[in-house]
């Protein structure tokens, strides 16, 4: 059996379905993947490097990339009349990452993986603010992931997920400095 790993759970499919057993995503023929990377020494590979470095990225699969993501978030989104903007928003985050909120006016949000954590004893402007900021960072994330899942032709893992969340991580480190 020809199976196909969803991009959004890494679970394995028969690769005539359309849509992911586990989680329901939409299932696309660029996740197909013929390997799982095992350990964090299988992640820098000099193979891995040279595919990263020459491999070109083909309009037609980026745009199936961000098709994917996009789907996978209409798929989730739920629609009710009569919300405010912050309700909106809300919504549109939980269709895509698993949102959650704190009462610790430490700072307005965070995001790790694909938590995005929102301080609700801000404004509401602010916490639209930080959700859209937040969002940007795990759906800016799930492309990488998305890419890299492309180029080594690899299903996602924890492994594959800690090269964009690193790249995150390093990024907001220089940014604070």
């Amino acid at each position: 059996m020809e199976t196909i790993y969803c991009a959004n759970c890494g679970h394995k499919n028969n690769i005539s379905t359309d849509t992911c057993e586990k989680c329901g995503e939409i299932l696309h023929i660029f996740t197909n993947a013929n390997k799982e990377i095992n350990s964090i020494n299988e992640l820098f590979t000099d193979m891995h490097l040279f595919q990263l470095n020459n491999k070109i990225l083909s309009l037609d699969a980026y745009e199936t990339i961000i098709q994917s993501i996009i789907e996978a978030g209409k798929n989730r989104l739920t629609y009710k009349e009569y919300r405010t903007p912050l309700e909106q928003i809300k919504a549109l985050a939980e269709a895509y990452s698993i949102l959650i909120f704190k009462n610790d006016r430490k700072n307005y949000g965070e995001y790790a993986f694909n938590v995005i954590c929102v301080d609700e004893c801000f404004d509401e402007a602010i916490q639209i603010a930080t959700i859209l900021h937040e969002l940007t960072h795990h759906l800016f994330n799930t492309i990488l992931c998305s890419i890299v899942m492309y180029v080594w032709n690899v299903k996602k893992n924890t492994h594959v997920r800690c090269i964009y969340t690193n790249h995150d991580n390093n990024s907001r480190s220089s940014i604070n400095k």
